[in-house]
């Protein structure tokens, strides 16, 4: 069985297992009030597998982009990789300021956060990890991870539905309200964006527009 293969196939078990919690915590609310502990267990079993099987995959032998192009994608990648670690470095001291001030982390939080970041984005962290993840597909080159890059948003975009419908449960019209407000991942014009650059990035591989090596 070829690396490829055992790379998507952990990858997948680990976002079921992902998708399968979230779930539980939005519909089956007193079963994880009894088995918090366990349920948080897999739960991380399952993002690491998710995303430690994601970064390993420039390491599986592929084409890789290269000539002007390649200078561009890892010029990309680096420029994507240091403003997910900003992000990731902002939120991680906002919450341990909040955490000390109120005494409980995060998982543990009894209102909704909507301060901070959390003023721009409704899901900081998985934009930063979405940035972090493709700008190491475009620092490496990969044109296994490039191609993947839609795919992987999908996922995301999966993940953030079922979290949103236990935050609308827990929360009511308090997130609703802020839903209207704050957009998801990104402001729409630079979502768009995003969008579209995704799939010239993804066309230009497919119809050999860029040098592959």
């Amino acid at each position: 069985m070829s690396m490829k293969i055992i790379l998507v196939a952990i990858c997948l078990v680990g976002w079921l297992i992902v998708y399968f919690t979230e779930l539980l915590k939005a519909y089956r609310e007193p079963f994880i009030r009894s088995h918090y502990v366990a349920v948080g267990v897999i739960r991380t079993l399952g993002m690491i597998m998710g995303t430690v099987s994601l970064f390993l995959l420039p390491f599986v032998p592929q084409p890789k982009i290269g000539g002007i192009s390649g200078i561009a994608s890892l010029a990309i990648g680096i420029t994507l990789i240091g403003i997910a670690i900003y992000i990731l470095t902002r939120f991680f001291l906002e919450w341990r300021r909040k955490a000390e001030g109120l005494g409980e982390s995060l998982a543990e939080s009894k209102y909704l956060v909507t301060t901070g970041l959390y003023e721009k984005v409704r899901h900081p962290i998985y934009m930063a990890s979405l940035f972090l993840l493709w700008g190491w597909y475009f620092a490496w080159r990969a044109v296994y991870g490039l191609l993947s890059m839609p795919i992987i948003l999908i996922a995301f975009l999966i993940e953030i539905f079922i979290e949103e419908k236990c935050l609308s449960r827990k929360f009511g019209d308090e997130h609703t309200r802020y839903k209207r407000r704050v957009p998801m991942l990104l402001p729409l014009p630079l979502l768009v964006t995003l969008i579209v650059v995704l799939g010239i990035v993804v066309i230009s591989i497919i119809f050999g527009w860029v040098q592959i090596i």
